[in-house]
């Protein structure tokens, strides 16, 4: 019996029918609502943020929660600290650009937070399906955010085609743009994220890009190594689906264009947010690192 299915069975994890698919009105999966359950509102804190999560419905997530929580019941500080990273690093470096790209964007609230600390920055949201019910949300969040928040479908793995949606959307490939890359590269093959980034490189590597990433299995201390491999098999429902993991080396050999400027383990991210270290106290402790480059 598959390691998945092994929790599940021991956390009486059921899948409904309709699990996997999107919620109702509201768009959002049972993967997108667990994000949202394990940050607890903490990160994403503007008003208008805040006004856009109230509309979503979180119960799709429960499930999902009680079955990654019995692998490891800290699992939520992960989630908290690569989203508090993603936003400082944003906030910090958006002053630099004209446009932000967020890969993968599903229905977080990181581009009306960021539209919320900024006047006039354009943000581009790509993702396969439900963007047009999220830009609808955002307007209902009460925020006029809307018209600098674009909400775009297009399949990442097609690559052409994500240049093309955003060209005909407005954004502008001769400005800097902030190429956001959060909780989406494992789930895309090496090729296909190597050619992404690729079609936004520039000759002065005006583009900034922050990548959150898998690490390789050597990586991580031994007796942490199932934490990762037991909740992405549960999230997937079973192991078949293979998951794509990067070292410093293979990140340089498979983003040939990028120029790395900094570079955070989730020990880093936690001392960042917490002001000490609890749970991840050594860089092995951890299994997903933070960079940004430039491209």
């Amino acid at each position: 019996m598959m390691v998945a299915a092994l929790v599940r069975k021991a956390f009486n994890f059921k899948r409904d029918p309709e699990v996997m698919t999107f919620a109702g009105a509201h768009g959002l999966s049972d993967t997108s609502a667990l994000i949202m359950l394990w940050t607890e509102g903490s990160i994403h804190t503007a008003c208008s943020s805040k006004a856009y999560l109230r509309l979503l419905d979180l119960s799709r997530g429960k499930n999902l929660l009680s079955a990654c929580d019995g692998v490891w019941p800290h699992y939520n500080q992960v989630i908290k600290n690569r989203k508090k990273c993603i936003l400082d690093i944003a906030v910090r470096r958006i002053q630099d650009v004209s446009q932000v790209i967020i890969f993968g964007a599903g229905m977080d609230s990181l581009s009306i937070e960021l539209a919320s600390r900024t006047e006039s920055v354009m943000i581009y949201e790509v993702d396969s399906a439900n963007m047009g019910l999220k830009s609808t949300m955002i307007g209902r969040s009460g925020a006029d955010l809307r018209r600098r928040i674009r909400c775009l479908e297009s399949d990442l793995r097609n690559t052409a085609d994500v240049v093309n949606t955003l060209k005909v959307s407005g954004w502008d490939d001769s400005k800097p743009s902030l190429l956001v890359f959060e909780g989406i590269s494992y789930y895309l093959d090496r090729e296909t994220m190597s050619n992404l980034v690729s079609l936004f490189a520039t000759e002065k590597r005006q583009n900034v890009m922050i990548l959150e990433y898998l690490l390789e299995n050597d990586l991580i201390r031994p007796d942490r190594r199932h934490i990762p491999r037991m909740v992405f098999d549960i999230i997937k429902e079973h192991g078949s689906v293979q998951i794509t993991r990067y070292a410093q080396d293979t990140i340089q050999s498979c983003f040939k264009s990028i120029r790395i400027l900094e570079g955070h383990t989730l020990k880093d991210m936690e001392k960042c947010r917490c002001g000490y270290n609890r749970y991840f106290k050594t860089d092995d402790d951890g299994w997903i690192n933070v960079l940004c480059a430039t491209v």
